[in-house]
């Protein structure tokens, strides 16, 4: 019994390594001005980055021909350990000809605590996948196509301290157990479309959301802070564009984060009136919260299926435009 399952074992540890391709022994540049970057004797590359104007960069070279083709998934494990959160654009750049190359990137959000990435390969539209950036004149856009690897590139628009370790292509994704696998499969072919939509619709696309900054007060509590970092990570995933966290009123299209105390506790409203002041109110911390996953729902089509990254769906959509409404809601149920 004993000597099967250990060839059970064996033969599961061999089939995983046939359907991964580890990555190593990179050619690594951090910019002068960038930062600075380092490998430790555990294998871990220790990135130091400070962006000099708009961002910093290091870039992870391949070392010898790396092919795409067959392989579906990069990997990588990645923590931050100045225990910040930063989002990052993470750049894959490939060759198909001499005259042929691209860019693509992923926004990932790298946390305190170690974290497992697979960013999918060849799927534009889908959150963790690649993006098209830029590339040769007629560059072909389709990252699915393969070619050669031909470098890694974290981007921070922000200081920040990174670990990376375990890069790799797989056939499948390594951070999930095979029911979640499963699972962000059936949630993968969820439908994009909205169809929540706000009560009272007073003129349909009116506006942009590209553009929108969010009003924050400095003295507002932890609450309503987590609350606009959850409202600018999700916006800035949907139009991939950058929607910082203010203190102080600033450009011409605002996101006000208002919590007026009043009963019910748990009611929120929300509305959208001049084109130019967007509203969000809770009657307490949590509802401004239920606010903020509101709108993200019925403004965006953002979905909450499964407590965990893959069991959300987020439509990208870079020209999304914004209706003038007026909303509001409470749970169903009260919190326990």
């Amino acid at each position: 019994m004993r000597t099967g399952f250990i060839a059970f074992l064996a033969l599961n540890a061999a089939m995983l390594l046939a359907s991964t391709l580890p990555l190593s022994n990179f050619q690594v540049q951090t910019p002068a001005g960038h930062g600075s970057h380092e490998q430790r004797a555990d294998g871990v590359w220790a990135l130091h980055l400070t962006p000099p104007g708009k961002s910093a960069l290091t870039v992870l070279g391949m070392p010898a021909e790396v092919r795409l083709e067959g392989w579906k998934y990069l990997n990588f494990t990645a923590r931050s350990v100045d225990q910040e959160h930063h989002l990052l654009y993470f750049y894959l750049r490939r060759q198909l000809s001499a005259d042929n190359q691209a860019s693509f990137y992923s926004l990932i959000e790298v946390t305190p605590d170690w974290r497992e990435f697979s960013l999918e390969l060849g799927r534009p539209n889908r959150e963790g996948g690649f993006r098209f950036t830029k590339g040769s004149r007629n560059a072909d856009r389709n990252l699915s196509h393969g070619g050669q690897l031909l470098s890694l590139q974290p981007v921070a628009n922000e200081e920040a301290k990174l670990e990376f370790k375990q890069f790799s292509l797989s056939k499948v994704r390594l951070d999930l157990p095979a029911e979640g696998q499963q699972q962000a499969a059936e949630i993968q072919r969820h439908a994009r479309r909205q169809p929540y939509t706000f009560a009272k619709i007073i003129q349909a696309e009116a506006v942009p959301l590209s553009g929108f900054s969010i009003f924050l007060p400095a003295d507002t509590g932890a609450a309503e802070k987590f609350a606009a970092a959850e409202l600018s990570r999700y916006l800035q995933q949907v139009i991939a564009q950058e929607v910082p966290v203010q203190n102080t009123p600033a450009g011409d299209k605002i996101i006000h984060l208002e919590v007026q105390p009043a009963a019910p506790s748990e009611a929120f409203s929300s509305e959208l009136l001049d084109g130019r002041n967007l509203r969000l109110r809770g009657n307490s911390p949590r509802a401004l919260l239920y606010a903020v996953y509101d709108f993200l729902e019925k403004a965006c089509g953002v979905r909450f299926l499964v407590p965990a990254e893959y069991g959300e769906v987020v439509p990208q959509n870079h020209q999304l435009r914004l209706p003038l409404f007026q909303d509001a809601d409470q749970p169903r149920l009260t919190y326990r």
